[in-house]
């Protein structure tokens, strides 16, 4: 009999902010499964949970209730099992997701970390259980595991363990003519002492030996959080959960950082398998994929390591609430969007797409998601709550109301606004001071180069693109600072009047530059400024904008200047003697068709030597790593690429590449 409703996989992991993964926008994380179902599906850029912890979370996502009406305002302390109620479930007295789904002929698994009752007991509502009897996790391997009447302990890590009972599960109804409901939370990333502390031992820990970690703010714990977890520590004792204190050196602990993503990468690994396995028994079609998080998770970001109790009073910064949450399958529009949505609205997005009766009542709070246009308004406000503290969210807003406790009087409330007062930590530059603080800021925060925008954007909202953005007193103390610290100042510039101003300034490249008029091009040369062309990019944009509907309107007619102006501006610019780098600013077209830059070039007149020197030592000069990229040479990284015939007859050959070394590892031949 064919199955008419679609199945249901929720992946939850935990204690994961959305700024850790690639599908975000971190570039240091390596998650390319997350990245695919992003792709083919609607990632919510702006979803935030109700609570920074564990408990109270789950019992929302599973009821559409805030902490508030189903009573769960902090982690259920498995310590204390002993003193619950036999056969205890915390959300047993409300009407619940998989109850509803199971009343309606779904087959209902959990497969992971539940921490919502007494672990050794079968959570209701669910005809499939595989969970471990832990909240917590104090190591990643060596675990007791629970599958339906067996319990035993599995040595390898936990995170492959329920990814292989997952898959188990899958195989299991291939042949069903009884959709299923699968809830997948993860025990992962973590980041709690001790199960994160020290080097990680999965396959992914050498995927990050190098990495810099310039993602993670790394600001230390600041003097108030210190003082939080001494108490805390003084007050428990010999309780168990003292260990997850953690030390204080955390955040400034780079193995840490480092076994924290490579455990997102196993996660990473855990999704890409579970979505394999739906393609090889052809169940991907009617299955509907979820990947979202029990909450964020601060990396040192505002001073704290971790969430929740990690602070008091209770952070509402952002990393501590903001999501991910990637939808996909079962025909889902191909989008992202920035609307405003709570964890509330997974049970009844859940039951809509499936064509069943929403959870109601006067505290349900769970509004189901537009799957196919990602464009309307959801929310205009998402609610926060922890421990002794409210806050209301907007897209511009967020207020914080504190409740006095005892020992604690006087606590303010807080308005922050999010979007009319940004300042150098936001990237904006409003003065002198400003531009002297941003530097830093950047600096401090791991970066090697300072990149600004010296006119507007192509594709920015904006009707003009040409505009300067600062005076030529700003670029030049952002130059004088950043010269400080042994940074370059790259210029983003489409307009000459901007480009004139940085290339006055001292800036060391121009990138772009497409309507650069000669008395700019004089005084590059004169400076010895590089120009980064990105003839690719702007023939991409302007190829694009000619498809109807492609790009906003706003945008066609910048796109179709600069694709006009870009490849003449480039030609003149190097027969003036204007020195060039080569860059593509591949953003704006597909990766891996960058190449394609070198045939623009050629086109234009610049030999093909030229061009590659371009790629090489002149980009690696300007990198500041001169000693170690861009030549084949002993003590240089072994980073290599070959082509079947030499660049210098055939530039095109290099769209071609037939064998790929990284420090001196092959990943193509």
């Amino acid at each position: 009999m064919k199955q008419e409703r679609p199945n249901i996989i929720l992946i939850m992991s935990d204690n994961q902010s959305a700024d850790f993964l690639g599908a975000y926008g971190n570039n240091e994380v390596h998650t390319p499964a997350l990245n695919a179902l992003a792709q083919d599906g609607v990632l919510f850029r702006n979803a935030f949970c109700v609570n920074a912890m564990c408990s109270p979370c789950r019992a929302s996502v599973l009821t559409g209730l805030m902490p508030s009406a189903h009573g769960i305002h902090t982690w259920l302390d498995d310590g204390l099992e002993g003193e619950w109620p036999d056969k205890w479930n915390a959300i047993g007295e409300f009407e619940s997701l998989p109850e509803r789904l199971q009343a309606n002929g779904y087959k209902t698994a959990l497969i992971g970390k539940y921490h919502l009752g007494k672990a050794w007991q079968p959570p209701s509502a669910f005809d499939h259980w595989v969970t471990f009897p832990h909240g917590h996790t104090v190591s990643f391997y060596g675990n007791r595991m629970i599958d339906n009447d067996q319990n035993f302990v599995y040595e390898g890590h936990s995170v492959d363990f329920f990814t292989e009972r997952t898959i188990a599960f899958l195989k299991t109804q291939r042949s069903s003519s009884t959709p299923f409901f699968a809830f997948v939370p993860y025990n992962g990333p973590y980041g709690h002492w001790p199960a994160i502390r020290g080097r990680a031992t999965t396959n992914f820990a050498d995927l990050y030996d190098k990495t810099p970690l310039n993602s993670v703010p790394r600001e230390g714990l600041n003097q108030s959080v210190i003082d939080r977890y001494t108490l805390r520590v003084l007050e428990a004792g010999t309780h168990p959960h003292e260990r997850f204190a953690g030390p204080l050196k955390l955040p400034n602990d780079t193995d840490s950082l480092k076994n924290y993503f490579a455990q997102t990468s196993l996660i990473d690994s855990g999704v890409g398998r579970i979505v394999e396995t739906l393609k090889s028994l052809e169940m991907d079609q009617n299955t509907l994929v979820i990947y979202t998080a029990d909450h964020g998770f601060s990396l040192g970001n505002h001073g704290i390591w971790g969430h929740g109790l990690a602070a008091w009073p209770s952070s509402m910064h952002r990393p501590s609430y903001n999501i991910p949450l990637i939808i996909s399958g079962c025909g889902v529009n191909c989008d992202e969007t920035p609307a405003l949505v709570s964890q509330l609205d997974l049970p009844n997005t859940i039951l809509s797409f499936a064509g069943l009766p929403l959870l109601e009542g006067h505290l349900t709070d769970s509004r189901p998601l537009d799957l196919q246009d990602s464009s309307p308004v959801h929310r205009d406000a998402v609610f926060l709550e922890q421990e002794e503290t409210r806050a209301i969210r907007t897209a511009t807003n967020l207020y914080v109301e504190r409740f006095n406790v005892e020992g604690f009087d006087g606590l303010e409330p807080e308005l922050y606004d999010l979007v009319d007062d940004p300042g150098p930590e936001q990237g904006v530059v409003n003065s002198i001071a400003d531009a002297r603080k941003a530097v830093r800021y950047r600096y401090k925060n791991g970066a090697d180069l300072i990149k600004i925008t010296a006119t507007g954007g192509v594709m920015s909202l904006a009707r003009n693109g040409k505009n300067p953005q600062f005076t030529e007193e700003v670029i030049r103390e952002i130059v004088k600072t950043a010269d400080d610290y042994g940074m370059h100042v790259a210029a983003h510039a489409h307009g000459d009047e901007g480009m004139f101003r940085a290339v006055n300034a001292g800036v060391t490249t121009i990138e772009h530059g497409s309507i650069m008029a000669d008395r700019t091009m004089r005084l590059m040369k004169e400076k010895q400024t590089y120009l980064v062309p990105t003839i690719s990019a702007g023939e991409h944009v302007a190829k694009m904008a000619k498809i109807p509907g492609y790009y906003p309107e706003i945008i066609i007619p910048k796109a179709l200047e600069v694709g006009v102006q870009n490849k003449a501006t480039t030609k003149k610019a190097y027969e003036m003697g204007v020195p060039i780098a080569f860059g593509t600013d591949a953003g704006v077209f597909p990766h891996g068709d960058n190449a394609g830059e070198f045939v623009y070039m050629k086109e234009i007149g610049i030999p093909a030597e030229y061009s590659l020197n371009s790629a090489t030592i002149t980009n690696a000069k300007l990198l500041n790593m001169e000693n170690l990229l861009g030549q084949l040479k002993e003590g240089f990284y072994a980073d290599i690429i070959a082509v079947d015939e030499s660049p210098l007859e055939n530039i095109a050959t290099l769209e071609n590449v037939i064998f790929v070394m990284k420090d001196g590892k092959v990943y193509k031949n």
